[in-house]
C-alpha cells in the first residue's frame, strides 16, 4: 500500500487499505466468533505505530489501523465477556530493503 497525502490518494486506494485492513478484521472477527467461544482462544490483529501517531504521507494505510486500533478495543470488551481474548501488535520500524532505503541513516541499526 502506497503512503500518501490525501491529495494523491484514489478512492480506489483508499478502499483497498480500508478493505484489507478493517473489511477484512471484521470478517475474520465475525465469523470466528461462534469457534471461539465453544473451544477457547483469542485473536491477535496486526496494527502499527501509524495507527497510534500520525505520520507524513500516512494516508490511507495510517487511518485504516487506527480503525483497526478501536476495533480491537471493541472487540476486547465484547469478547471478553465470553472468554476471547483480543489483542493487537504494532510493530514499530523493522529492518527491511524498503526502510533501509527510506529511514534517516541514524535511526538505523549498524
Amino acid at each position: 500500500m502506497r503512503r500518501q497525502i490525501i491529495q494523491h490518494t484514489t478512492q480506489k486506494e483508499w478502499d483497498n487499505s480500508f478493505d484489507t485492513n478493517v473489511r477484512a478484521s471484521f470478517l475474520l472477527a465475525k465469523h470466528s466468533y461462534d469457534f471461539l467461544k465453544d473451544n477457547g482462544g483469542s485473536i491477535i490483529f496486526i496494527s502499527t505505530v501509524g495507527g497510534l501517531r500520525a505520520h507524513h504521507r500516512g494516508i490511507p494505510y495510517d487511518p485504516s489501523k487506527a480503525a483497526i486500533d478501536c476495533f480491537v478495543r471493541n472487540l476486547a470488551i465484547d469478547y471478553g465477556l465470553d472468554g476471547i481474548r483480543v489483542n493487537a501488535v504494532a510493530p514499530g520500524v523493522t529492518n527491511n530493503l524498503k526502510n533501509n532505503l527510506t529511514v534517516k541513516p541514524h535511526v538505523r541499526p549498524d
